[in-house]
């Protein structure tokens, strides 16, 4: 695949690449074809990548590694609290939920 060749389907002058090629560019960014397609899984791919960028932040890794071992229920009133932390900060709620 050459360089000219994708920036023909990035700038649009090329709109179907072909199954070997969106093969290709679906497995070097990590994702399954259906991702192109797919509006369903396209969320949920979205949802896992905005969970690992959240990771990246060594509080936030840091809360999620110590909450490991804790029972349902404890889970279940971690997370509310950090719902209604999040609402306090007006930060949209549904913004960091997990992957299904």
């Amino acid at each position: 695949m050459s360089a000219s060749f994708l920036h023909q389907l990035r700038t649009g002058r090329r709109d179907n690449p072909g199954i070997k090629y969106l093969k290709a560019i679906a497995d070097f960014f990590g994702v399954p074809p259906a991702y192109f397609f797919d509006d369903e899984e396209g969320e949920r791919v979205q949802a896992e990548v905005t969970l690992l960028e959240s990771m990246r932040d060594n509080q936030v890794r840091s809360v999620a590694l110590r909450a490991a071992g804790l029972s349902p229920e404890t889970l279940r009133t971690v997370q509310a609290f950090i719902e209604r932390a999040r609402e306090l900060e007006g930060l949209n709620v549904s913004d960091q939920s997990p992957p299904s």
